[in-house]
C-alpha cells in the first residue's frame, strides 16, 4: 500500500481570495515547492483535496478550477515536483454530499484509486474542516497557520479542543514535521 499527503489547496498551497478560480492570479506560497519536494523524496504521493462549491453555485465553471490546477503544476515544474492527482467537491454545504470536507469522501476516493494506506498518510490544511476530514479517514493531521489558519486557530485556542496532531507555521514546516514523525514512527516499529 502507498502513503500519501493530502493537501488542501487555497490557504495551504496558495493565497486564498475566496472562491478562487482565476489561474492567471495564482500566487503559490514561496515555501511550497521545497515542501512538496521533501515529501516526494520521502516517498509520499501528493494529492490536492479541495472544496469548490463555487462550481455548484454557478459562480465559475469546472474548467476554471482545472486551469488553476494546471497553473499550479506548471509553477511546480521547474522545481521537479508535481501533484499526483486532484480531487474536488463541487457541492455546496446544503447539497449534503459525501465528498465535501469535513467529510472524508475525497480521501476515500483517492484511497480506492491509488491503493493508499490512510493510517500511514497525512492531511495538511488551514481549516478545521480539513482536520475533521483527515481524522475521519484515519490520517494524521497537520494544521497550517497560513491562509485562514491563524484566525481559525485563534478561535479554537480558548476552547481546549485539539483539532490536529500537529500545528505548523506553513507548508515547509508541515513537511518537516511529517518527516520527523515518520522517522520516530520508523524507530518505534524497529524496536
Amino acid at each position: 500500500m502507498n502513503r500519501a499527503v493530502f493537501l488542501d489547496r487555497d490557504g495551504t498551497l496558495n493565497e486564498d481570495s475566496g472562491y478562487f478560480h482565476e489561474a492567471d492570479k495564482l500566487v503559490v506560497f514561496p515555501e511550497v515547492p521545497e515542501a512538496l519536494r521533501l515529501l516526494k523524496d520521502a516517498g509520499f504521493q501528493l494529492f490536492v483535496v479541495t472544496n469548490q462549491s463555487g462550481i455548484g453555485r454557478g459562480m465559475y465553471p469546472q474548467e476554471d478550477m482545472e486551469d488553476v490546477h494546471q497553473a499550479l503544476q506548471e509553477y511546480l515544474l521547474p522545481f521537479k515536483v508535481q501533484v499526483d492527482d486532484f480531487f474536488f467537491c463541487p457541492h455546496a454545504e446544503e447539497d449534503a454530499c459525501s465528498c465535501r470536507k469535513p467529510l472524508p469522501g475525497m480521501l476515500f476516493d483517492a484511497q480506492e484509486k491509488y491503493d493508499l494506506d490512510l493510517s500511514a498518510s497525512y492531511l495538511v490544511g488551514d481549516h478545521p474542516s480539513d482536520m475533521e476530514a483527515g481524522t475521519a479517514a484515519g490520517c494524521t493531521t497537520v494544521f497550517v497557520l497560513t491562509g485562514d489558519g491563524l484566525e481559525e486557530f485563534a478561535k479554537l485556542e480558548g476552547t481546549g479542543k485539539r483539532i490536529a496532531k500537529f500545528v505548523a507555521t506553513d507548508m515547509l514546516d508541515a513537511a518537516r514535521l511529517i518527516l520527523v514523525h515518520e522517522s520516530r514512527r520508523a524507530k518505534i516499529m524497529k524496536s
